[in-house]
């Protein structure tokens, strides 16, 4: 357990505060949170975690901050990509 908590500190008012504002969200308020259409996020449901409330889609914000965070995309070796996008230029 030490090792998760390893470089995370965080004050009880910071936990407070983020739980207070775990509201949940219709789509589009999801989409604008999330930075992106209506319709991608349509077509991400998927994999994104919601919920169908009568025929309404539901998004809770802590659930998507942890989906989120499964699509970071960690770059290893920039010049590799520089030099695979740029070429020899």
């Amino acid at each position: 357990m030490s090792e998760l908590l390893t470089g995370t500190v965080v004050s009880v008012k910071e936990v407070l505060v983020y739980l207070r504002n775990d509201l949940y969200m219709t789509l589009p308020v999801a989409a604008q949170y999330l930075a992106m259409s209506k319709n991608s996020l349509r077509a991400k449901l998927a994999d994104v975690p919601h919920f169908v409330r009568g025929n309404r889609l539901v998004f809770k914000r802590s659930e998507l901050d942890g989906w989120m965070e499964t699509q970071r995309v960690e770059i290893d070796d920039v010049a590799a990509i520089v030099q695979e996008v740029c070429g020899d230029a």
